[in-house]
């Protein structure tokens, strides 16, 4: 490089040192607007999992609600169950009572049937009785 006298040097570099800060202040600028959008993220995403810790909180909620639903559902289907069992026991004893009773109507209407024959039999005595009577009347 040629030396200028009158600082043409000088200059030029004062001039790449002034650009150089220019570029320097504007990254900072830069590095200044990243870090505003930066915080703006960063409440952003702490708004979010405030609301997401809320979310959570009312799911846990819910769970809570829906497993004292299923204990009372739970509850209720073994008294149902219970219910269910006696019920069964219940008919047991009623088809044995019903069948003790159908041979009962079993043996009244042989005793029947017996008794209509000892009827009869008796009648065809009792007409042979009248019969004999009649003849010895007429006797």
């Amino acid at each position: 490089m040629v030396t200028d006298y009158r600082g043409g040097d000088k200059m030029e570099q004062n001039r790449d040192s002034l650009d150089l800060l220019v570029l320097l202040f504007q990254n900072i600028n830069n590095l200044g607007q990243i870090a505003k959008e930066v915080n703006q993220n960063s409440e952003l995403v702490a708004k979010s999992l405030k609301d997401l810790e809320v979310y959570y909180q009312d799911l846990i909620k819910s769970i809570q609600g829906l497993n004292q639903e299923k204990s009372a559902l739970l509850c209720q289907l073994d008294k149902v169950k219970m219910d269910i069992d006696l019920l069964e026991k219940e008919k047991k004893e009623l088809e044995k009572a019903f069948a003790n009773e159908h041979e009962r109507v079993i043996e009244l209407q042989r005793k029947k049937y017996e008794a209509m024959v000892e009827l009869r039999r008796a009648q065809r005595e009792l007409d042979k009785i009248n019969d004999d009577l009649d003849i010895a009347r007429r006797i």
